[in-house]
């Protein structure tokens, strides 16, 4: 659902999605084993690692090529994980990821119709982490050179001879410098490169009392990097067909974010991808290139509002994104967000009882019981 939904946490450079597949993995495999929290809490951070350092290999490359990296290097990285709440040594580990490389997939074409499989994606990822690391400790054998070989994963999957791949960022620093600390939290069920837009928007909603009736038009500078993940086709990003659709629309979400005032998990819902009133608003949207892009590690937004009475209203969001370690979420938030995508799914007082749990994970024996406090 963190997935289906774009509520999934996000490695700014390399665009994966690690947590979606990682912390789903690690409950289902903890709960199977018995696992304590301070042992789930282990893995989920060396997991999460793990995919961030590998997806460094090729930052972009795998989605330049039509792969969904979640997919791909998710099953890599779940298959590390559930290996080492199995206990597997060095040749099992080594098998069970050679093992979870035959199984990655996810092609992109979803993005181009809004249809499902992308949610798909991040399920099977995990359950291939899972499946490969009991096969793994069975004794069953995996490619050893699944990553850089020569029919390995990565020169399959990205046969751009251009791509560059660098497999000795890889292990950079390993144990000493962190990925995972880059990981950014997503307040937003919307695509990630989006959310400093949506914050800077909402922010003039907020602070400067703007509403979508005084708009008269909305620039937005957008680095080349995203134009074509979330700007063009421009007529179909100016008017979604599907809530998927939307939710990578960089026109669109701004103008349901500014029409409604917010934008979290009842977002993109079919009455308002057909609302005459927010395409009306996206249809005064428009986006330029941004001649000073930042790094790929950074997502910018700025966004220029032309008013009907001749004001001109504008707000940045930089260098970092909200959510992003150097510009941290509130706890507090973080919370409501969660109370909030689990109120129509649990029972009165349940929410507060699995934030207790998570507060206490550390101290938890079974991780069992977080669990069964997540069943409807």
């Amino acid at each position: 659902m963190a997935g289906e939904l774009d509520f999934s946490d996000t490695h700014n450079e390399t665009h994966l999605h690690p947590e979606a597949v990682i912390v789903a993995a690690a409950l289902a495999a903890g709960e199977m084993m018995g696992a304590g929290g301070k042992e789930i809490l282990t893995a989920v951070a060396a997991g999460n690692e793990a995919g961030c350092r590998l997806s460094l290999v090729a930052p972009g490359g795998l989605v330049r090529s039509g792969f969904h990296s979640s997919g791909i290097i998710g099953a890599l990285a779940a298959a590390l994980m559930a290996g080492r709440l199995l206990g597997l040594d060095e040749t099992a580990m080594r098998n069970a990821v050679g093992i979870a490389g035959s199984q990655a997939s996810g092609i992109l074409q979803c993005f181009a119709d809004g249809s499902w499989t992308k949610a798909l994606h991040f399920g099977w990822a995990a359950h291939n982490g899972i499946v490969a690391a009991h096969l793994a400790r069975a004794g069953f054998v995996g490619p050893a050179e699944v990553l850089e070989g020569r029919w390995g994963l990565f020169r399959t999957h990205i046969q751009d001879p251009d791509a560059g791949l660098d497999f000795q960022r890889m292990l950079a620093d390993l144990g000493r410098h962190w990925e995972n600390r880059y990981i950014s939290i997503k307040l937003y069920p919307a695509g990630c490169v989006i959310h400093p837009y949506l914050d800077a928007i909402l922010h003039l909603h907020r602070e400067s009392g703007l509403r979508a009736a005084q708009v008269k038009r909305i620039t937005m500078p957008v680095s080349p990097h995203w134009i074509g993940l979330v700007c063009e086709p421009v007529a179909e990003k100016l008017r979604p067909k599907t809530e998927q659709d939307a939710r990578v629309s960089l026109n669109y979400a701004v103008a349901e974010a500014l029409t409604l005032g917010r934008l979290d998990a009842d977002g993109f819902a079919a009455d308002s991808i057909a609302d005459p009133d927010i395409l009306a608003l996206a249809a005064k949207t428009r986006y330029v290139v941004d001649e000073d892009p930042p790094p790929r590690r950074n997502f910018n937004g700025r966004v220029i509002v032309e008013t009907t009475d001749g004001r001109t209203l504008e707000r940045a969001e930089d260098p970092w994104n909200k959510g992003h370690h150097d510009n941290p979420e509130t706890p507090d938030h973080v919370r409501a967000k969660f109370r909030r995508n689990v109120a129509d799914a649990l029972p009165d007082g349940r929410a507060e009882a699995i934030i207790d749990a998570v507060a206490g994970l550390d101290e938890m024996t079974d991780v069992g019981r977080l669990v069964a406090l997540c069943v409807p």
